[in-house]
C-alpha cells in the first residue's frame, strides 16, 4: 500500500501486513513527523447495508524547511519494500525504498522511518563540484615565461645622426690643428727636440725661418761724416734665445721712405754661430745714405749676393 506523510506529503510504499490489524505509528524520515497509520480495509469487508463513510479531506500540511541532504527528483510513487527484521509487536520489520539510487528508508523497532545511505556510492556521487579545484588553482605557480621567439624584441637605442658627424669634425680639427702646429711651429719643435730637424728635412717639410731663435736687441743708428763722406752707422746686439747653438745668418740693413725701399746693404755676421743663451754685438756702416730715408730695418737674410763688407764686432757685449 502507499503511505503519505501528512506533513510533507512524501509517499512511501509499505506492505499491508506491516501495519497489522490495528495500525501502527510511523515517523517520516524526511521531515520527522509522526502519525498513526490505520490499515487499509478491503472493500469486500464493508457491510452492504452501511454506506462507506466519506474520506476525510486532508488538511494541507505546513511546508517544512528544505532538507539540505534531501534527494531531489527521486520517485516516491512506486518503491519496492523489503522485509528485514521483526518489529516489537511481532510483525516483521520492513524497509521502505524511495526508489532513488543510493538511498533507502528502514522501519526501526519502534516503527519509525529511518534513512540509510548505500555504501557503494555517496549521495552526490557523479556530480562535478565546481569548487573542487579552486584551492589548487589559487596555489598554482605562475606559468613559464614565453620563449624568446614569441617575446617582443627589445627596443633599439636611437642613434643620434649628428653625433657621428660631430666626432668626425672634432677628429679632423685635432689632426689638422696638430699638423698645422707641427709645421708652423717647427722651429720651436726643433728647439725642444733637436732630433726632429733631420726628420723635417727628410720629409721635405723643413721651412726654417731665417734667424729662428735669434733676435736683435738694443740697436741704434748714427749719422756721421768720414773722409768727407756722410756715413750711417747702425749698432746693436744679437741674442740666442734657445738652448741650442745657432748658426748666424747674414745681416741686412734697409732704408725706407714709408713703405718704399730706398737702399739696402747685406753683410756677414760678426761670427759664424752663437751658443745657447749667448749674445754678440754687431755694427753696420752705410755710406751716403739717402736723404729721403725716414726709417731703417735690420733683419737676417739668406741672400746669395756677396756682402759688401763684414760687420765689425763691437767690443764687449750688450747688457
Amino acid at each position: 500500500m502507499i503511505v503519505t506523510c501528512p506533513s510533507c506529503a512524501t509517499h512511501f510504499s509499505v506492505p499491508e501486513e506491516a501495519l497489522g490489524p490495528r495500525g501502527r505509528t510511523l515517523r517520516c524520515a524526511r521531515c520527522g513527523h509522526k502519525w498513526h497509520q490505520d490499515p487499509l480495509v478491503p472493500a469486500d469487508e464493508v457491510p452492504l447495508e452501511m454506506a462507506p463513510a466519506p474520506a476525510a479531506r486532508p488538511v494541507a500540511p505546513r511546508p517544512a524547511a528544505a532538507d539540505p541532504f534531501a534527494f531531489s527528483g527521486l520517485p516516491a510513487e512506486e518503491a519496492p519494500a523489503a522485509l528485514d527484521e521483526p518489529a516489537e509487536d511481532g510483525l516483521p520489520g520492513f524497509k521502505l525504498d524511495l526508489g532513488g539510487q543510493g538511498a533507502s528508508f528502514n522501519f526501526s523497532s519502534d516503527g519509525f522511518l529511518e534513512e540509510e545511505h548505500s555504501l557503494e556510492e555517496p549521495p552526490n556521487a557523479g556530480v562535478d563540484d565546481p569548487f573542487a579545484h579552486i584551492a589548487e588553482l589559487m596555489s598554482a605557480n605562475a606559468g613559464d615565461p614565453l620563449p624568446d621567439m614569441f617575446a617582443a624584441p627589445p627596443p633599439k637605442p636611437r642613434r643620434r645622426k649628428g653625433a657621428v658627424g660631430l666626432w668626425l669634425l672634432v677628429l679632423v680639427i685635432l689632426l689638422g690643428g696638430g699638423g698645422f702646429g707641427l709645421y708652423g711651429l717647427q722651429d720651436k719643435v726643433v728647439d725642444l727636440v733637436p732630433a726632429a730637424g733631420p726628420v723635417y728635412e727628410q720629409l721635405g717639410l723643413r721651412n726654417a725661418v731665417v734667424g729662428a731663435g735669434l733676435i736683435f736687441r738694443n740697436y741704434s743708428s748714427e749719422r756721421t761724416v768720414q773722409n768727407n763722406i756722410e756715413v750711417l752707422i747702425v749698432r746693436g746686439v744679437i741674442a740666442n734665445t734657445t738652448g741650442q747653438t745657432r748658426a748666424l745668418p747674414l745681416l741686412r740693413l734697409a732704408l725706407y721712405n714709408n713703405k718704399t725701399l730706398l737702399q739696402k746693404k747685406i753683410i756677414s755676421p760678426p761670427q759664424s754661430s752663437l751658443g745657447p743663451k749667448a749674445t754678440v754685438g754687431f755694427r753696420i756702416t752705410l755710406d751716403q745714405p739717402d736723404a729721403a730715408a725716414s726709417r731703417f730695418e735690420v733683419t737676417f737674410t739668406n741672400a746669395k749676393e756677396p756682402p759688401q763688407v763684414p760687420a765689425a764686432a763691437e767690443s764687449g757685449k750688450a747688457p
